[in-house]
C-alpha cells in the first residue's frame, strides 16, 4: 500500500522472504513487561468475575427478600380481615446495605473500565503484527538523505513498536534496544479506520470518566436520588460500551487486518473496559439504588 508519503509491506508467513527482526536479546528484554501487562489484565478479569458473582447473589438476596416481604403483607392483611393490597414502589426499596454494595461495585467496576480505556490509549501494543514484522519505507524529507525502511513489530492508537525511528514521522528513542516505543508524529497517515479507533477511544474515555465524576458527586452531595438519574447514568455507561467496542474498529487498518494481526494487550484491555461498562449498565438497571 502507498499513500504518497510512505510504502507499507504486509507481514508475510513462514514461506516468505521476510525475516521477523527478533534477536535473542530482544525477546529477552521484553519479556518481563509483556508478563507483568498480561498478569494485571488476567487480574481485572478476575475482579469482574468476582463482581458478577457479587451482583448475581445479591440480586437472588433481593428477590428472595422480596418475596418473603409479600407474603408476609399478605398474611397480616388476611389476619385483619382487610382485602389483599399490593405493596407500592416505595416499600420495595433496595435495602441500605445492599445499595452500599451495589455502589461499591459500581464504582469499582467504572473506576477500573477507565484506567484500562486510558491504558488502551497510551499502549503501544493494541495489535500486533502476528505472521512478522510490517515493513514500512518512509521517504525522506530532506534532499541528502535516503528512504527509511523500519520493522513494526505492533501498532497503538498513538504509538507504535519499531526496530528504529523514522525522523518526521515516529519520534523517539530506542535506547539501544531492538524494538521501541515511537510516538507517531502528524505526517503519518491515518486511514479512516485508525482515525475511527482513535476518536472512540478517546470519546469512551471522556464520557466514562465524565460519567463516573457526576455518579462521585452525586452521591456525595445529594444522598436522596430520583430514578430518573439511575437511567440516566445506565444510558451513559451504555453509550461509553459502545464505543468503548468501536476501538476495536483498529483491527480493519491497512496496516494490519485480520487476517495478518491479532489484538494484543491494548485491545484485550479495550474488550475487557467494555465488559467492565456493561457491568455498570446492568447494575445500575437491575438493583433500584434510589433512597
Amino acid at each position: 500500500m502507498s499513500d504518497g508519503r510512505f510504502t507499507i509491506t504486509p507481514p508475510t508467513n513462514s514461506t516468505g522472504n521476510a525475516t521477523s527482526g527478533h534477536s535473542v536479546q530482544s525477546e529477552t528484554m521484553s519479556e518481563e513487561s509483556q508478563m507483568t501487562a498480561f498478569n494485571y489484565i488476567l487480574m481485572t478479569w478476575g475482579v469482574f468475575i468476582l463482581s458478577i458473582i457479587t451482583l448475581v447473589v445479591i440480586v437472588c438476596m433481593t428477590n428472595r427478600r422480596r418475596r418473603h416481604q409479600e407474603q408476609q403483607h399478605i398474611d397480616n392483611t388476611m389476619e385483619e380481615g382487610r382485602g389483599v393490597t399490593f405493596e407500592s414502589e416505595k416499600d420495595k426499596k433496595t435495602p441500605w446495605n445492599t445499595r452500599v454494595t451495589v455502589l461499591a461495585l459500581i464504582a469499582v467496576n467504572a473506576t477500573l473500565a477507565l484506567a484500562l480505556s486510558i491504558y488502551s490509549i497510551l499502549t503501544c501494543e493494541f495489535l500486533q503484527a502476528d505472521d512478522g514484522p510490517i515493513y514500512m519505507t518512509f521517504p525522506s524529507l530532506s534532499d541528502n538523505d535516503e528512504a527509511y525502511t523500519i520493522e513494526v513489530y505492533s501498532l497503538g492508537l498513538w504509538s507504535l513498536v519499531a526496530s528504529s525511528g523514522a525522523p518526521g514521522y515516529l519520534t523517539g528513542d530506542h535506547n539501544g534496544k531492538f524494538e521501541a516505543c515511537f510516538e507517531l508524529s502528524d505526517l503519518f497517515y491515518l486511514d479512516s479506520s485508525y482515525k475511527m479507533a482513535r476518536a472512540s477511544a478517546v470519546i469512551s474515555s471522556v464520557i466514562g470518566g465524565l460519567t463516573l465524576l457526576i455518579f462521585f458527586l452525586v452521591l456525595a452531595s445529594d444522598p436522596v436520588r430520583p430514578r430518573i438519574f439511575n437511567r440516566l447514568v445506565a444510558w451513559s455507561f451504555g453509550v461509553t460500551t459502545v464505543f468503548q467496542l468501536l476501538t476495536l474498529t483498529f483491527l480493519a487498518t491497512d496496516y494490519c487486518d485480520s487476517a495478518h494481526c491479532q489484538l494484543h494487550f491494548g485491545g484485550v484491555a479495550s474488550i475487557t473496559a467494555a465488559a467492565y461498562w456493561l457491568f455498570c449498565v446492568f447494575a445500575v438497571l437491575i438493583v433500584r439504588l434510589e433512597q
